[in-house]
């Protein structure tokens, strides 16, 4: 009979507080990093529906193309390929929670926001961490992070493209 030792739970435990970390950290970071990325975002989860739907059509995209690299079989490549492809999909879903961490922290006015804008993402992100604390529901929070989330950072990224895209040939003109 297997026992539950105290290194079990602290195991577990120290899992927990670095996800916990890591996630509030990774928002803080993007946040610190590209500010009008986290601003534009943030104001996509005005259609937080929107964001979920481009969410859920990504991933469903990424299912299809992992699916067919699979099938092609070349091994080690199409893994690799797959993993990249994940990596790159998880790290624009956070990057994109990021406006979510800071819509919440907005809500949350402190003098100090002026002055140091970060401070809104931090309040936000744990609050928004707090509620991936809770057992067992933890695994819909984080879908309901991560799919709206990947969605914000496509509806971003793809605003802040087309923009650059009009501002460069707006200047060619004059």
């Amino acid at each position: 009979m297997d026992y539950f030792t105290t290194a079990d739970l602290y195991r577990i435990l120290s899992f927990i507080v670095g996800g916990y970390l890591f996630f509030v950290s990774f928002w803080v970071c993007t946040q610190a990093l590209f500010p009008k990325f986290v601003r534009a975002a943030q104001e996509t989860y005005s259609r937080p529906f929107l964001n979920a739907v481009v969410g859920l059509v990504s991933v469903g995209a990424l299912a299809v193309v992992l699916t067919v690299l699979q099938k092609a079989g070349q091994g080690g490549l199409s893994q690799m390929i797959g993993v990249v492809l994940g990596t790159l999909f998880l790290g624009g879903a956070l990057a994109g929670s990021a406006g979510l961490a800071r819509r919440i922290g907005s809500g949350m006015i402190h003098p100090s926001d002026k002055d140091q804008p970060w401070r809104r993402t931090m309040r936000g992100g744990v609050t928004l961490g707090m509620l991936l604390l809770i057992p067992i529901v933890n695994f819909a929070t984080l879908s309901l992070v991560l799919i709206p989330g990947l969605g914000a950072f496509l509806r971003t990224w793809y605003a802040m493209r087309k923009d650059r895209k009009q501002l460069a040939g707006g200047n060619s003109d004059d």
